[in-house]
C-alpha cells in the first residue's frame, strides 16, 4: 500500500523545511518520497495509535531504489529521532511499515535544517 497520498511540505521558515505524513491504515506500505536534500540535520517525530508494526526510515538517491539508513532509524512507538549525520548524504527518503496484520494510525512530522543558499 502507498501511503503517499498523505505527504505535505512546508517551507514556511527559510532555512526549514518540514514534512506531515499521516499513515493510516492496516497494509504494508511507504509514505513518500520526501526530500531532505541539502539539509545539515534532520530529525522525526512519531505520534499516534499503534498496534504493533515497525516503520523503518529508508533513503535513495535516485527516488527510485531505496534502502535501509546506514545507521538504522525506526519506530515501532511514538518518540523522536535524528537521522545520523552518515544518513544525511541522500536526496530521497521514505518510511516504510511493516505491520504484520495489524492496523495503526500515526502521524510523523519530520523537520530538515538547510545549509544556507542550498535552497530558495
Amino acid at each position: 500500500m502507498a501511503y503517499a497520498a498523505t505527504v505535505q511540505g512546508t517551507n514556511a521558515v527559510p532555512g526549514v523545511i518540514q514534512w506531515n505524513i499521516n499513515m493510516d491504515g492496516g497494509d504494508d506500505g511507504v509514505a513518500g518520497p520526501f526530500d531532505l536534500g541539502g539539509c545539515d540535520s534532520a530529525s522525526i517525530q512519531a505520534d499516534g495509535t499503534w498496534d504493533s508494526g515497525v516503520v523503518v526510515v529508508q533513503c535513495s538517491n535516485d527516488g527510485t531504489t531505496y534502502a535501509a539508513l546506514p545507521t538504522n532509524v525506526d519506530f515501532s512507538a511514538d518518540g523522536v529521532a535524528t537521522i545520523p549525520p552518515d544518513g544525511l548524504g541522500f536526496r530521497f527518503y521514505q518510511l516504510s511499515v511493516t505491520l504484520n496484520g495489524a492496523t495503526f494510525d500515526v502521524d510523523f512530522v519530520v523537520i530538515g535544517h538547510q545549509r544556507k543558499g542550498v535552497r530558495p
